[in-house]
């Protein structure tokens, strides 16, 4: 029974253990860093993208601020004037959305809205930001838009708020990226379990063939004996 066993399962074994190997380093093969870095990069490429025009509406709405601090009073001080200044600014500038904003991001003074890039209320944390002198840049993968927020020197309690709308196509291809490398990462994750899954296919194999070797060495000492037993008894 010892020898039909180790000839039938050390085979099995051996196979195993070389099968597994081979499938770890062919996992490791599809998850080395070179395929990770490839994806992460077109991440930040799409990243970069919305950076940069999140730094150039920063700069556009400072510049913007500044012209409305320096306007005249009867610009600041009437509101259809104030309105008109405001479409004027966003129609120079390639704004698709400009409003003022009291320190709650409720609109106080409207200015131009298009049709395809609506308001969105700003985050508190940003209006904290604004509230502290800085210029918060509101870049989010969710929608198709980049927007900042300035605090009105002219006028207190008071910030300039300004969207304008990005490559819808580059949009969808970063989410699209970012689901692939999330999906990624999990399979990345799942690599050691299914090497083990793997072994195990390979070990269930080794027994069923360990079993049939038992069951064959008891058939054939049966076989053996069997006729010398008679013969004892005869």
């Amino acid at each position: 029974v010892a020898l039909f066993s180790v000839l039938a399962a050390l085979p099995a074994i051996l196979l195993a253990i070389a099968a597994t190997t081979s499938f770890a380093r062919g996992l490791d093969a599809w998850f080395s860093s070179r395929p990770r870095q490839i994806i992460q990069n077109s991440v930040q490429v799409a990243n970069a993208y919305l950076q940069e025009h999140g730094q150039t509406i920063r700069n556009d709405l400072v510049n913007m601020a500044k012209d409305l601090d320096n306007a005249p009073s009867s610009v600041r001080t009437d509101a259809k004037r104030l309105h008109a200044f405001l479409i004027g600014q966003a129609g120079l500038r390639d704004l698709s959305v400009v409003n003022i904003v009291d320190g709650e991001g409720r609109i106080a003074i409207k200015g131009i809205e298009a049709d395809a890039i609506r308001f969105d209320t700003p985050p508190a944390a940003a209006l904290r930001q604004a509230i502290d002198g800085q210029v918060p840049i509101l870049v989010s993968g969710e929608t198709n838009r980049v927007a900042a927020l300035v605090k009105l020197a002219s006028h207190p309690g008071f910030m300039l708020y300004a969207a304008r709308g990005v490559n819808p196509q580059v949009i969808g291809f970063m989410r699209a990226t970012q689901a692939r490398l999330d999906e990624y990462e999990r399979l990345r994750r799942s690599r050691g379990p299914l090497t083990v899954l793997h072994g195990l296919m390979y070990s269930t194999t080794a027994l069923t063939a360990l079993l049939a070797a038992i069951w064959t060495g008891f058939w054939f000492v049966g076989r053996f004996v069997d006729p010398i037993g008679r013969i004892i008894g005869a």
